[in-house]
């Protein structure tokens, strides 16, 4: 039986590309976290996973998957659309989005949780920063682990567009240390993070070499983001 379309979820018209879809936190892209002696497992409810899109201007649009999951309301499909399967942005983008207009230097995704580097305000260079990990598991934001954010974040889609809200839930913790590198990517899967850089900055701690044009990856585990 081939597969059916369910639904189609229109996004704001500034949407440009999809930094992360859905597998990407996998145990193959993930293989590389990991040493020898460590098996890694897969925790994350998949309702609970985010995925990234990105806007023209750069804002990063987080979506929860747990849209994908749920039976969508008759009311909520476009009966004017060209299939009838079409969901306007209104009746499901605020409540299971949020943007991130903020400057970032990299950023990745694993499960419910993703982590920036975060420029230092005002700094003269771009290669100092913090690492901000945002968690939007439901149960994490009831805990109230962290910072709880609530209210809504704006952006604007495009020139002559109305402003876009968006208001999914999450808390952020944020990593006190300051780092000093080139950051090219970051990877995490749901026991550690790896922030690869193109040169070492990083003083005093561990670093051990990666592959292909990456020179660098530090290694750090998610309980000392807490």
């Amino acid at each position: 039986m081939s597969p059916q379309l369910q639904a189609r979820f229109v996004l704001p018209d500034s949407v440009s590309q999809f930094r992360y879809p859905s597998d990407f936190h996998s145990a193959s892209t993930c293989a590389r976290i990991t040493t020898t002696d460590e098996r890694w497992i897969w925790t994350t409810n998949p309702a609970d996973r985010v995925i990234s899109v990105v806007t023209s201007d750069k804002t990063n649009l987080i979506i929860s998957a747990r849209i994908f999951f749920m039976d969508i309301p008759s009311t909520w499909f476009d009966a004017t659309s060209v299939d009838g399967r079409s969901v306007p942005w209104l009746l499901w983008g605020p409540q299971y989005s949020r943007s991130f207009p903020r400057k970032t230097l990299a950023f990745g995704i694993g499960g419910s949780r993703v982590i920036w580097a975060v420029p230092i305000p005002n700094s003269k260079t771009d290669k100092l920063f913090r690492l901000h990990m945002t968690d939007f598991n439901p149960i994490t934001v009831a805990r109230g682990i962290g910072k709880v954010f609530r209210g809504p974040t704006l952006f604007k889609s495009s020139r002559g567009s109305p402003t876009v809200t968006t208001c999914l839930p999450y808390v952020e913790v944020v990593n006190q240390r300051i780092f000093k590198a080139s950051v090219c990517k970051i990877v995490l899967n749901e026991d550690k993070l790896v922030v690869y850089t193109k040169k070492y900055e990083f003083g005093d701690v561990s670093i051990f070499p990666s592959i292909g044009i990456m020179n660098f990856a530090l290694t750090i585990s998610l309980d000392r983001m807490l």
